[in-house]
Protein backbone atom coordinates (compact mmCIF):
# COMPACT_ATOMS: atom_id res chain seq x y z
CA UNK A 1 0.00 0.00 0.00
CA UNK A 2 1.17 3.87 -1.00
CA UNK A 3 0.96 6.42 1.19
CA UNK A 4 1.23 9.87 1.41
CA UNK A 5 1.42 12.35 -2.05
CA UNK A 6 1.84 11.24 -5.21
CA UNK A 7 3.31 14.11 -6.58
CA UNK A 8 6.73 14.34 -6.55
CA UNK A 9 7.24 18.32 -6.22
CA UNK A 10 4.79 19.87 -3.32
CA UNK A 11 2.35 22.67 -4.53
CA UNK A 12 4.66 25.08 -2.61
CA UNK A 13 7.33 24.16 -5.13
CA UNK A 14 5.50 23.95 -8.37
CA UNK A 15 3.79 27.70 -7.37
CA UNK A 16 7.29 29.05 -7.34
CA UNK A 17 8.28 27.87 -10.73
CA UNK A 18 5.31 29.77 -12.21
CA UNK A 19 6.34 32.50 -10.46
CA UNK A 20 9.91 32.34 -11.48
CA UNK A 21 8.16 31.92 -15.08
CA UNK A 22 5.90 35.13 -15.01
CA UNK A 23 9.19 36.94 -13.95
CA UNK A 24 11.18 35.90 -16.11
CA UNK A 25 8.57 36.52 -19.08
CA UNK A 26 8.20 40.08 -17.51
CA UNK A 27 11.76 40.81 -17.34
CA UNK A 28 11.88 39.57 -20.83
CA UNK A 29 9.22 41.82 -21.98
CA UNK A 30 10.59 45.19 -19.96
CA UNK A 31 14.37 44.37 -21.17
CA UNK A 32 12.51 44.27 -24.99
CA UNK A 33 10.71 47.61 -24.67
CA UNK A 34 13.77 48.84 -23.16
CA UNK A 35 15.76 47.72 -26.23
CA UNK A 36 12.90 49.25 -28.45
CA UNK A 37 13.12 52.51 -26.41
CA UNK A 38 17.10 53.23 -26.98
CA UNK A 39 17.03 51.74 -30.39
CA UNK A 40 14.12 53.91 -31.47
CA UNK A 41 13.80 57.44 -29.31
CA UNK A 42 17.17 57.26 -27.59
CA UNK A 43 19.93 59.44 -29.04
CA UNK A 44 23.72 59.37 -27.74
CA UNK A 45 26.11 61.12 -28.87
CA UNK A 46 29.80 60.75 -28.60
CA UNK A 47 31.53 63.60 -29.39
CA UNK A 48 31.74 66.87 -27.37
CA UNK A 49 30.51 69.27 -30.30
CA UNK A 50 27.22 70.00 -27.47
CA UNK A 51 26.57 70.31 -23.99
CA UNK A 52 24.04 67.11 -24.20
CA UNK A 53 25.10 63.78 -24.71
CA UNK A 54 22.14 62.11 -24.32
CA UNK A 55 18.89 63.23 -26.22
CA UNK A 56 14.70 61.56 -26.99
CA UNK A 57 13.78 62.21 -30.11
CA UNK A 58 10.74 64.06 -30.38
CA UNK A 59 7.36 64.26 -33.03
CA UNK A 60 6.46 67.55 -34.35
CA UNK A 61 8.39 70.87 -36.14
CA UNK A 62 11.72 72.31 -34.96
CA UNK A 63 12.16 75.96 -34.31
CA UNK A 64 15.19 78.55 -33.87
CA UNK A 65 17.08 77.13 -30.80
CA UNK A 66 16.08 73.66 -30.68
CA UNK A 67 18.83 70.45 -30.90
CA UNK A 68 18.18 68.32 -33.96
CA UNK A 69 19.01 65.19 -35.86
CA UNK A 70 20.45 65.44 -38.93
CA UNK A 71 21.35 62.84 -42.36
CA UNK A 72 25.09 62.83 -42.33
CA UNK A 73 24.96 63.38 -45.83
CA UNK A 74 25.36 66.61 -45.74
CA UNK A 75 28.77 66.83 -45.71
CA UNK A 76 30.24 67.26 -49.17
CA UNK A 77 33.71 66.26 -50.76
CA UNK A 78 35.59 69.23 -49.06
CA UNK A 79 33.98 68.61 -46.05
CA UNK A 80 34.65 64.33 -45.46
CA UNK A 81 38.35 64.89 -46.83
CA UNK A 82 38.63 67.29 -43.68
CA UNK A 83 37.03 65.02 -41.47
CA UNK A 84 38.78 61.74 -42.53
CA UNK A 85 41.99 64.00 -41.51
CA UNK A 86 40.50 63.85 -38.15
CA UNK A 87 40.04 60.12 -38.05
CA UNK A 88 36.68 60.01 -39.12
CA UNK A 89 35.81 57.93 -41.71
CA UNK A 90 31.76 57.94 -42.48
CA UNK A 91 28.69 59.84 -39.98
CA UNK A 92 25.61 58.24 -40.26
CA UNK A 93 24.07 61.47 -38.40
CA UNK A 94 24.82 64.15 -36.76
CA UNK A 95 23.22 66.28 -33.76
CA UNK A 96 23.43 70.08 -33.90
CA UNK A 97 21.27 73.03 -32.91
CA UNK A 98 19.61 75.29 -34.59
CA UNK A 99 21.05 78.79 -34.69
CA UNK A 100 19.20 80.48 -37.67
CA UNK A 101 16.32 79.35 -39.55
CA UNK A 102 14.74 80.85 -42.86
CA UNK A 103 13.59 84.41 -43.03
CA UNK A 104 16.19 85.92 -40.31
CA UNK A 105 19.39 87.52 -41.07
CA UNK A 106 22.30 85.64 -40.45
CA UNK A 107 25.52 87.50 -40.51
CA UNK A 108 29.39 87.00 -39.91
CA UNK A 109 31.85 90.32 -39.04
CA UNK A 110 35.49 89.99 -39.84
CA UNK A 111 36.31 88.47 -36.82
CA UNK A 112 34.22 86.07 -38.32
CA UNK A 113 31.79 85.88 -35.70
CA UNK A 114 28.47 84.61 -36.45
CA UNK A 115 24.90 86.29 -35.25
CA UNK A 116 21.19 85.72 -35.75
CA UNK A 117 19.50 88.80 -35.96
CA UNK A 118 21.16 89.95 -32.82
CA UNK A 119 22.25 86.53 -31.46
CA UNK A 120 25.55 85.75 -30.80
CA UNK A 121 26.66 82.28 -32.16
CA UNK A 122 29.47 81.91 -32.26
CA UNK A 123 33.07 82.27 -33.64
CA UNK A 124 34.29 80.66 -36.72
CA UNK A 125 38.24 78.93 -36.07
CA UNK A 126 41.37 79.31 -38.72
CA UNK A 127 42.49 76.09 -37.89
CA UNK A 128 41.26 72.60 -36.49
CA UNK A 129 42.71 71.64 -33.11
CA UNK A 130 45.61 69.50 -35.08
CA UNK A 131 46.47 72.42 -37.18
CA UNK A 132 44.33 72.06 -40.11
CA UNK A 133 43.26 75.50 -42.19
CA UNK A 134 39.77 76.08 -41.70
CA UNK A 135 37.54 78.21 -44.42
CA UNK A 136 34.81 79.66 -43.22
CA UNK A 137 31.34 80.09 -44.52
CA UNK A 138 30.79 83.74 -45.30
CA UNK A 139 26.81 85.30 -45.26
CA UNK A 140 25.65 88.36 -44.73
CA UNK A 141 22.02 88.30 -45.44
CA UNK A 142 18.55 86.36 -44.95
CA UNK A 143 18.73 82.65 -44.23
CA UNK A 144 16.80 80.95 -47.54
CA UNK A 145 13.60 79.11 -47.35
CA UNK A 146 14.09 75.68 -46.87
CA UNK A 147 17.24 76.32 -44.80
CA UNK A 148 18.44 76.12 -41.27
CA UNK A 149 22.13 76.96 -39.78
CA UNK A 150 23.53 75.16 -37.41
CA UNK A 151 25.74 74.80 -34.84
CA UNK A 152 27.05 73.35 -31.62
CA UNK A 153 27.64 74.11 -27.93
CA UNK A 154 31.22 73.84 -27.91
CA UNK A 155 33.74 76.13 -30.12
CA UNK A 156 35.24 73.47 -31.56
CA UNK A 157 31.94 71.66 -33.05
CA UNK A 158 32.03 71.27 -36.93
CA UNK A 159 28.90 72.91 -38.13
CA UNK A 160 27.62 75.04 -40.75
CA UNK A 161 30.24 78.06 -40.14
CA UNK A 162 32.44 75.80 -42.36
CA UNK A 163 29.89 73.94 -44.43
CA UNK A 164 27.21 76.56 -45.23
CA UNK A 165 23.52 76.24 -44.51
CA UNK A 166 21.58 72.97 -44.60
CA UNK A 167 18.89 71.99 -46.27
CA UNK A 168 15.59 71.11 -43.89
CA UNK A 169 15.15 67.90 -45.55
CA UNK A 170 17.95 66.56 -44.31
CA UNK A 171 16.46 67.08 -40.40
CA UNK A 172 15.60 63.77 -39.04
CA UNK A 173 14.03 64.18 -35.85
CA UNK A 174 13.62 67.22 -32.97
CA UNK A 175 15.88 65.88 -30.41
CA UNK A 176 15.10 67.07 -26.48
CA UNK A 177 18.30 67.10 -24.58
CA UNK A 178 18.27 64.67 -20.99
CA UNK A 179 21.86 65.10 -20.19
Amino acid sequence: MITGRLSKNPPQKVLLSKQRILIIIASVTLIGMVGYLLNSKLVITTTKSLRYQVFLKADGPFKLGDYVLVDGGIFGGREIALLKQHGIDSIPYIAKKIGCIEGFLLTVDSNRDYYCGTEYLGRAKEKTRKGVPLKPFIWNGTVPPGKVFLIGDNPDSFDSRYIGFVDVKHVMSRLVPLF
